[in-house]
């Protein structure tokens, strides 16, 4: 009885995973879809796009306005007069419509102090 228990365990083997049916399946999915891509792909539509960059300074869109239509800077007797006209982008504002304002900056001890 004893001789057929160690028959028995020096007779088991390790199970190991085959890595064959896998490798199977990839090579079949790769034969499946290369000749699927080749035909449905083609090189003359990816040709045909018209692409052409222009050349330094040609073509380029213009700078978006900004807010600031009219800046002045003045100098007289009573200091600086500093004149705005400011494009207005509320809502409510239609095409055109400026704010012009004027601002006065006076001497301080007799130097002019623009901060």
């Amino acid at each position: 009885m004893r001789s057929l228990k160690r028959k028995r365990l020096l007779t088991r083997t390790s199970h190991e995973s085959d890595p064959r049916p896998g490798l199977l399946s990839i090579i079949s999915l790769l034969l499946i879809l290369l000749p699927f891509l080749l035909l449905t792909t083609s090189p003359q539509k990816l040709a045909a796009l018209g692409f052409r960059l222009p050349a330094a300074g040609e073509g380029l869109a213009p700078l978006p306005p900004g807010p600031v239509e009219d800046l002045h800077l003045g100098v007289d007797e009573g200091g600086l007069l500093l004149t705005t006209a400011l494009r207005r982008t509320d809502v409510l504002a239609s095409v055109g419509d400026t704010e012009r304002s004027q601002i006065r900056l006076r001497p301080v001890g007799g130097e002019l102090d623009i901060a």
